[in-house]
């Protein structure tokens, strides 16, 4: 468990070649195990992951877990990832007692959050087994290269929810990417419910690029319920308002 706890300072991954995983977070950079928590916890600084890599798979993994981080810690060569957000890049919990992460924020304005390709959120990168309630963002959350999911507050939510929680801030990807305003993706046994975006959400290139007020990609059978956004959405070049809240 981790409690009242703040980070001012920058935290930086950088890695050259062919690479496996990676986490950066402001708080953690991976918390597993059932009904582990982080709570009453704040993040002001730059999180940046970010891994130049030269033989990977150019699909971030959804369906499953990023291997370096699952329950056997399996390395795979040439299948990276990287996970960055202001509080835990990668939380995993278990189905009978989900990983817990309450009353977080990330307040750095002029301090972005980015990975390199895979997952980042103003709060959790990638979150599985999880619940996370009442966390705001005001952080640019953007992606440094292609394949990426970005949201402002989870990159990617697997068997997870989002509740109570608020993003005013800017999502910016770049081509290929999945960029919404509360999170990137969500499975289909996942759900996001009371939460708002208000800001940004963009990207540099439209070559299979997804875009969402709330989230970019939902699964079929996956909830989102009394949420709200405002701001504005599209590519740099042709940005569209969102006017209904």
């Amino acid at each position: 468990h981790i409690e009242n706890s703040i980070n001012n300072g920058k935290v930086v991954i950088t890695k050259n070649g062919v690479s496996p995983n990676f986490a950066a977070g402001g708080v953690v950079g991976i918390i597993k195990g059932a009904g582990s928590s982080v709570t009453n916890c704040e993040n002001t600084a730059h999180i940046d992951c970010r891994v130049s890599n030269n033989g990977y798979n150019d699909e971030a993994l959804d369906t499953t877990i990023p291997s370096q981080f699952d329950a056997s810690n399996v390395i795979v060569a040439n299948t990276s990832a990287t996970c960055a957000a202001g509080i835990a890049g990668f939380a995993l919990g278990t189905e009978g007692a989900p990983l817990q992460i309450t009353n977080c924020k990330s307040t750095g304005t002029t301090n972005p959050i980015q990975s390199y390709r895979g997952y980042t959120g103003g709060i959790v990168g990638y979150a599985r087994y999880a619940a996370i309630a009442d966390c705001s963002n005001v952080t640019t959350v953007s992606s440094a290269n292609t394949s990426n999911r970005c949201g402002g507050i989870a990159g990617y939510i697997h068997t997870s929810t989002i509740t109570n929680s608020t993003a005013t801030c800017t999502v910016d990807g770049v081509k290929n990417t999945y960029s919404g305003g509360i999170a990137g993706g969500m499975n289909a046994t996942s759900a996001i419910s009371s939460s708002k975006f208000n800001g940004k959400v963009t990207a540099s290139g439209n070559a299979g690029t997804k875009l969402g007020a709330i989230v970019a990609y939902s699964a079929a059978g996956a909830t989102i319920t009394d949420c709200g956004a405002k701001g504005k959405i599209g590519f740099t070049t042709a940005l569209a308002s969102i006017t209904v809240d």
